[in-house]
């Protein structure tokens, strides 16, 4: 394993770029920084699992009861 989380390997866009580095996560057009501190709700990330909490603040995105970071 290359000790990177499993949260941390997710590609959204399916570009061939990790989210972690990838400047637009969910390839809109509107650069992920712009998205998170824009104000509007509209133009969040991502929420896998539809609980209300964005990936990047959820410890276990898809809900399936197991942390993100025992996932690969």
């Amino acid at each position: 394993i290359d000790g990177v989380a499993g949260s941390y390997r997710y590609d959204h866009d399916n570009d061939g770029i990790w989210d972690l580095t990838d400047t637009d996560d969910d390839n809109d057009g509107l650069l992920d920084w712009f998205e998170i501190n824009d104000g509007n709700d509209l133009t969040g990330q991502f929420d896998a699992d539809n609980d209300g909490l964005d990936d990047y603040e959820d410890d276990d995105d898809d809900n399936d009861g197991i942390l993100d970071i025992f996932e690969l």
